[in-house]
């Protein structure tokens, strides 16, 4: 995990450097991450945090943060994460090697429609 603490002024140039490096993929937000490969969120930070998975952070300060020691801020607040892309593609293709990635079914269609009941087209006229 890279981490950077910083102003939000100096977060666009920070993201451009973080797109530059990523390739002509880019990269996706973590819960983004997660969807695209389709695991939870926990199993994604916990591939972050095994450094099996790289993730950039960026941590905001806000201005009365600008005093305090680095080593206490580290403790606190969310960051902006972005994965590249490419590393969640080759996840993807890893877990399908070993028959874990999920299948998508297309949604049976139901013909019936069930007839609603007076007692359901009254129940607005209650408010």
């Amino acid at each position: 995990m890279y981490r950077r603490f910083g102003r939000t002024g100096s977060f666009a140039e920070w993201f451009d450097a973080v797109c530059q490096v990523s390739g002509a993929e880019g990269v996706l937000s973590a819960g983004a991450a997660a969807v695209y490969v389709g695991v939870s969120r926990a199993g994604l930070h916990k591939r972050m945090k095994e450094g099996r998975l790289t993730a950039f952070l960026f941590h905001v300060d806000s201005p009365g943060e600008a005093q305090e020691d680095p080593e206490d801020r580290r403790q606190g607040g969310r960051p902006y994460s972005f994965i590249p892309v490419r590393e969640c593609r080759a996840w993807v293709e890893a877990r399908r090697s070993r028959g874990r990635a999920r299948t998508v079914h297309e949604p049976a269609v139901v013909e019936k429609r069930s007839q609603p009941t007076q007692r359901s087209q009254d129940a607005w006229k209650q408010w």
